[in-house]
């Protein structure tokens, strides 16, 4: 199974994960972007770290499965706390977003020359992400909690 493909079935797991949570996507989109920052500084004393414990891996590389922890793992963490979405298009939309923003983030991490897909996402990922960043902060700014009824 070649990185493509892992990628792929990532962002569609992500995607399908989120919309059937019916879980807002703003906060754990924002999650994916700070993995990805947190995978830019970390990945390579984490990945040091786990082969000194004796954990070595040869196909995918240890470091590619680090990189793809350290940026998937804020956005589940976050989508634990995020707040209920019950539009069933809002959610569809969300979800599309989330995916595509992992899979761009993904791509731009690992790399891949493969699949004509991620290629493209590869060629536009700084505009799927600036878009995908503006729309998680649009969701979190203009979505608010339902106001409780004073007794």
């Amino acid at each position: 199974m070649n990185m493509s493909t892992i990628i792929l079935a990532i962002a569609i797991i992500l995607a399908v994960f989120g919309y059937f949570s019916k879980k807002r996507l703003g906060l754990p989109s924002l999650g994916l972007a700070a993995g990805a920052l947190i995978s830019q500084q970390w990945s390579s004393y984490v990945t040091v770290f786990l082969q000194q414990q004796g954990i070595q891996l040869i196909a995918p590389p240890l470091s590619n499965v680090v990189i793809t922890v350290l940026i998937i793992l804020p956005a589940v963490l976050l989508m634990s706390v995020s707040g209920k979405e019950h539009g069933k298009v809002t959610r569809l939309f969300e979800a599309l977003v989330f995916g595509l923003l992992a899979a761009s983030l993904l791509v731009t991490a690992l790399g891949t020359n493969s699949d004509k897909i991620l290629v493209s996402v590869e060629q536009y990922a700084k505009i799927i992400t600036v878009v995908a960043l503006v729309t998680a902060l649009a969701n979190i700014l203009l979505t608010h909690r339902p106001r409780k009824k004073p007794h």
